[in-house]
Order: structure tokens, then sequence, then C-alpha cells
């Protein structure tokens, strides 16, 4: 609540307990409180649902993500006018013959990779435009792990929750238009708000016992249409309430809705109904002690039907065997509307964790750059069908990703590029391709006395010997890893150790069936 507010609610506090009150605002500090209540209400009436895959922080996620994929997925992408559709390219990637349907995602990474692209986009700002983890790396690596966090996510609340069979910002508004209007008016959908052009009529007939808790709207009327008019605002009506004889003039309402205080733009309306609920649900019984009555209002002579009164008497729905304030329609229909609001702020919570998420990428940007993942190198996708086996013409074979050779041995003419970095096994002998630098025994070649010296301490390490077994070049003497010899004959002592084992427990078995 602001601070002028509570000045006020306190100030009128002050003067309606001293005995010092003037016949002006009499009852203003319940009148403010249901001010209060219809305006927090109303503005609830007019939220719609958004989506959380909308979210910024959501679309930060899958940009980050979009920018530390390999080239060539993004490059599937790099067309940004609409006619790149999943539609149009699912045939080339062979969607039906590998089981894959991207329509709902495409488009969602169309626009990803525009915004990688663009740097002036939000997502290029936040990272000051630096450039993004490569694609195998550590940090590019739990990237992708967070945004498969963030889609789980997505998933579990991606549709709008249901309540009774209707969507929940439709149920709150039922809710909230009959509590506000109910009795007194009716719901102007168009200018979304009660209709209050309608003239209300005698106080006696519309403020009987009975007939109070109807509306927000119609307990304001018998809080403040009265003879003078002026217990509920400061400085009473610029027009009379009434028409002189008891009944209501029309625009009554609209002026006591008029001379509400206004609320702030940025006030959280579904906290402040709920405290403008509680200061309600405080006052009433408050007012002037009348024998049975429960009383909400400051002025009271003889009843609330009274002409001259200021109040409402709730007294039939606290009566033996009533639920009290479960009882009062409008307060019922807004504590319902509370607790379905309360479920929607619930089902939005998963916004604060992708806002956490979002951060957590943004830091990987930031910090120092990883060391990459040793992995074995994975074909791309994109790669792997652009270089299709059946491709027999050079022209069918795109040089930038694929081998073409007019004589394979094995008819495949058209093979996917061999990966970045990949290189044969290092200490298998096999010369290291590429330009690659050779490892372990392999690096040592033909020079028998550096093989033969490369040790730890008294452990040799390498021998310069002909192939055993799946090595390569059998016949041919290199330096080889010197722990063959070692490693087979480890494995001839476990293979003996195992079958003495196995034939004590043949031995120990016969032992305990003899004994049976």
């Amino acid at each position: 609540m602001s601070k002028w507010r509570v000045v006020l609610v306190l100030f009128l506090v002050i003067n309606t307990r001293d005995g010092g009150a003037t016949d002006n605002g009499k009852s203003a500090r319940q009148y403010y409180t249901l001010c209060e209540i219809y305006s927090s209400a109303l503005k609830l009436t007019s939220q719609t649902y958004t989506a959380l895959g909308d979210s910024n922080d959501y679309n930060n996620i899958l940009d980050y993500n979009m920018s530390v994929a390999p080239q060539s997925w993004q490059l599937l992408f790099a067309d940004q006018m609409d006619r790149n559709t999943w539609e149009k390219n699912k045939s080339e990637l062979q969607a039906k013959e590998s089981k894959i349907n991207w329509e709902k995602d495409w488009e969602t990474w169309r626009k990803a990779k525009g915004a990688v692209d663009d740097k002036n986009s939000q997502c290029s700002k936040l990272v000051d435009n630096r450039a993004p983890p490569k694609p195998n790396s550590l940090a590019a690596q739990q990237i992708r792990a967070l945004t498969r966090q963030a889609k789980t996510i997505l998933r579990a609340v991606e549709d709008e929750p249901t309540q009774d069979s209707k969507l929940l910002t439709a149920a709150i508004k039922d809710q909230l238009m009959g509590a506000l209007c109910a009795g007194k008016a009716t719901w102007d959908e168009p200018k979304t708000k009660c209709d209050m052009t309608a003239a209300t009529e005698a106080k006696s007939t519309n403020c009987a016992d009975s007939e109070a808790g109807q509306s927000v709207l119609s307990d304001m009327v018998c809080l403040c249409q009265t003879r003078t008019n002026g217990e509920c605002m400061q400085n009473g009506a610029s027009a009379s309430l009434e028409d002189g004889s008891g009944n209501g003039k029309a625009g009554g309402m609209q002026e006591l809705i008029g001379n509400c205080p206004k609320s702030g733009d940025n006030t959280d309306a579904h906290e402040q109904l709920k405290k403008a609920v509680a200061a309600f649900m405080s006052m009433v019984g408050e007012g002037k002690t009348v024998n049975g009555a429960v009383i909400f209002g400051g002025a009271v002579t003889t009843n609330c039907q009274n002409e001259a009164s200021a109040c409402v008497d709730y007294k039939n729905h606290f009566k033996k065997n009533q639920k009290g304030f479960a009882a009062i329609p409008w307060l019922n229909k807004l504590r319902t509307a509370i607790s379905y609001e309360q479920h929607q702020a619930d089902q939005r919570s998963p916004k604060r964790r992708f806002q956490e998420i979002s951060d957590s990428i943004h830091s990987l940007y930031t910090e120092p750059e990883t060391a990459q993942i040793a992995q074995k190198p994975k074909q791309p996708l994109m790669t792997a069908l652009k270089c299709k086996p059946q491709n027999t013409t050079p022209s069918e074979c795109p040089e930038t990703e694929c081998d073409y050779d007019a004589n394979a041995a094995d008819g495949k003419k058209c093979k996917p590029k061999k990966a970045e970095g990949q290189t044969n096994a290092a200490g298998t002998g096999e010369t290291a391709k590429e330009g690659a630098a050779a490892t372990g025994c392999a690096k040592h070649g033909n020079d028998k006395t550096a093989c033969e010296n490369d040790k730890t301490g008294d452990k040799q390490n390498c021998a310069f010997r002909k192939g055993k077994d799946n090595e390569p070049d059998l016949e041919k003497e290199m330096c080889r890893n010197g722990s063959f010899f070692f490693n087979k004959k480890l494995a001839l002592i476990a293979a003996t150790f195992v079958v003495l084992v196995v034939f004590q427990v043949f031995l120990n078995y016969r032992f305990i069936w003899k004994t049976l």
C-alpha cells in the first residue's frame, strides 16, 4: 500500500474513533477499503495468460544454445526468409527415413539463429558480442544441458491450467465479475467494468439485511447512500445520491467509484487484493453496537436500512449454523478468485527458474574458455545426409563437406569429410595423418635407440619389434608399446587364477554335498 494511502487511512481511523469526526467521512475508512477491493479486483479481470515460451529469458536460453551449435547445424537456419520452413526442408533431411519431426521447433530455431547473427539483438548485447564457447567445449556442453532442462520445465506448464473445465483466467474473471457487480449492476464487457448507469432503488429495499453482501458495489451503495451523502466522501457528493424520497439517483454509483483513490500502475493487484480483503474482514463488527447486528460502517441510526445510516449489517451471515465470512457472497467469490490466482502464480514460478538458467548460461560466456571435451568426433546429421553414397557425380557431392572418389573400391563415391581433428589412435604404431603429431611410442618411428631409451625409471615403455596379434604392419619392425608382453603375461596370470578359484569352489561344493 502506498505511503499516502496509509497516512490517509490512519487519519481517518483516528477521526472515526475519537468522537471528533464531522458529518463528512464517518464511514470513510470502510469506503476506501471497498474502493481498494474494487480497483484491485477490476485490474485482475483484464489479465491474460502469457505462455512461458514467449518470455525473454526463455528466448535468451534458446539463442545461447544456438550460438554454441556446430556451424553445420546453424547453416540450416541461415536463411531468415519465411520460405525456410520445415515443410520445405524435411525431404532433404530425410525426415521420414530418420523418423524425425521438427515442425514445432523449426521456426523457433530459425528465430534463434537470426538473434545470434544480429549484433543488435538482446542476446548479442547481453554477451557484449563476444565469441561463444566452441561447440565441443565444456561450456557448450553445459549450455546444452541447461537448455534441455529449460525445455523440460516448459513442457510441464506450457498450456494454461483449467478450473472446472474453464481456462484459469476465465474462471478468475467470472468470480471477480460476480463479486463486483452482482445485484446493482451488470458487467460491461467492452469497457471491462461494471455498468453503473442505472439508478438504485430505495435504501429500505436495497439495503435490507437479506441483501447485505450481494456485491462490492451494492454494499458500497448501502454504506454511502444517505440523506447527506457525506458519510463516505470527505467533502460530500457533488450531486445528491438520492432523489429526495430515499431512492438512488442515476449516476450515483459512478460518483462513488469516481471518488475512489487511484491504484498505482506498478501495484501487484493480487497482493493488494489480498491485503484489502483482510482489512475488510478486520473492520466487520467494529461499527456502533446494535443488538444482534454485525455492522460494517461508522454511522448507524436504528439499523442500516435507515436513510440516515452509513453501514452494512452482515448479521444474517453470522447466525448459528451459517458460515460467517464465507457466507458473504462477494467475499466468498473474491477469496475463490484469490485461490485461483495463487494457483496461476504457482504456474508462473518457472519464469524465475528460466531467469536463473539464463543467468547461468551468461556466466559461461564470461568464464575463461575451458578445455575441450575429449570425445570421438561425430558427423553432424546434415553432413551425413548431404554426402549420400548414392550421389555418383561431383555436382551431387558438395566439396565443402564431402570427399568425392570416382574410383572408390567400395563403390561409395561420395563420403563425409573426416571430422576436424580426427586422427588415428596414438600408440598403435600407425602413422598419424593430416599433419597431426604422433604420440606414445609411435613418435620414435624407426629410431631404435630413442625407442629403447624410452623408460620410466627402470621400466621399459617401448620396444623395437615386429607386430603381434592385432597390431598394424605385423612384419615391420618399429617402435611399439613395450607393455604388450607384460599385458599378455598379466592376462595369463589372471586367467590361471580364475581357474584355480573355480576349482576350489568345486572342491568345497563336493565336501558340503558329502556332509548332507
